[in-house]
């Protein structure tokens, strides 16, 4: 129905013509037949009665002695006939002193001089009846047969009324349809203003942990140092300062990037770097208690910032040890290659249980013990 509807706007708009079926359905076609019988067998009897009182009245002569017996012979016919109203009132009229035959006389010629005329216009109507009720029936046999039903077996009421249920089916869908429309476009509406919402809380909330993630990173380049000043050192990559990589990042990958430049020798030059000046070895005093800082601040951000803050503090606790490894292993690395190597892994093994022990500490700062 929605589809047909979508497809031809204009294919309901039979609805409002074919109304008239709802009158139509409720005449029933044997009853109107039966009264059409009925009128005209009236009809019939009325000029019946109309033609036996000119016949009495005409066979009437005052003057012959026979004619009283000619009205009574006519006047028992019409009683047998059935017309006893009639001859009673003949019988019981009296006009001036008249005789009793006379005075019935009278009325029965006032009697056809008023009815006649009026059963002339009745008749007249009739025959207009007679002639819109064949129409009717010609009319009904062709809707009839365009709907496929035979008119001689199907009555009018029984065509009428199915035709009726289905106007009425079609008019209740175009209204649900109408309302369920209407009731989409509402979700629709709401679903947008929803979406909206959801996405402006989205906005704000990643524009704060942006702001968060600059603040975490300004306070490292300041515990670092100023990166002015470095950057007219003798080796500029030194200088630069442990950025804090994306959210998905994890302790492992920190750990992963110590190790790898403790092989390399880069951790050489970062040592170098840090052993520079004598304010900022006073900056590097204070960097523990800042971060600590930080991260008590940070306690209401979610749990992902609290592990790329958690890995950013130990992998500067880790640079500190193994700085401190690394002074210590040059002074025993005489002691040859195998030596070393076992310190190595061994140094590693202290370090990686002192990074768990420090990790611990730092979830427990921020759940509480």
């Amino acid at each position: 129905m929605e589809s047909v509807q979508n497809s031809f706007p204009d294919s309901f708009d039979f609805t409002s013509k074919l109304e008239s079926m709802f009158e139509g359905c409720r005449i029933c076609y044997s009853d109107l037949r039966s009264e059409m019988n009925l009128i005209k067998g009236k009809i019939h009897i009325t000029n019946s009665e109309i033609e036996a009182c000119e016949e009495i009245i005409s066979s009437y002569d005052p003057n012959s002695s026979n004619s009283d017996d000619t009205f009574d012979d006519q006047s028992d016919s019409t009683l047998i006939s059935g017309k006893s109203s009639t001859n009673n009132s003949i019988k019981s009229s009296k006009n001036g002193g008249k005789s009793n035959k006379e005075s019935s006389i009278w009325a029965l010629e006032r009697f056809v001089n008023v009815l006649k005329p009026q059963m002339a216009e009745i008749e007249g109507k009739y025959n207009e009846l007679v002639k819109s009720f064949k129409e009717m029936d010609d009319s009904y046999e062709k809707v009839s047969l365009v709907f496929g039903e035979n008119p001689k077996k199907v009555f009018p009421e029984d065509l009428f009324g199915i035709i009726r249920i289905f106007i009425v089916s079609c008019q209740r869908v175009v209204r649900e349809n109408k309302t369920e429309k209407e009731k989409l476009k509402s979700a629709e509406k709401a679903r947008k203003m929803m979406e909206a919402r959801i996405e402006q809380r989205r906005l704000l909330k990643m524009k704060a942990m942006e702001e968060e993630k600059n603040k975490v990173l300004i306070s490292v380049i300041n515990e670092k140092g100023d990166p002015g000043s470095r950057a007219n050192s003798e080796e500029p990559n030194n200088a630069q300062p442990i950025r804090l990589k994306s959210s998905t990042d994890r302790s492992s990958t920190a750990l992963g990037n110590l190790i790898s430049k403790l092989k390399t020798g880069e951790l050489d030059e970062s040592t170098a770097a840090m052993k520079g000046s004598k304010g900022r070895d006073r900056k590097s005093m204070f960097s523990n208690k800042r971060m600590s800082s930080m991260i008590v601040l940070s306690k209401r951000n979610t749990l992902r910032d609290m592990e790329v803050r958690s890995s950013t503090l130990i992998g500067t606790q880790a640079l500190k040890m193994l700085k401190a490894i690394k002074d210590d292993s040059d002074d025993e690395s005489k002691s040859g290659k195998e030596k070393s190597k076992l310190d190595r892994n061994s140094t590693l093994g202290m370090l990686g249980s002192h990074i768990k022990k420090k990790k611990r500490e730092i979830r427990n700062s921020f759940f509480g013990n």
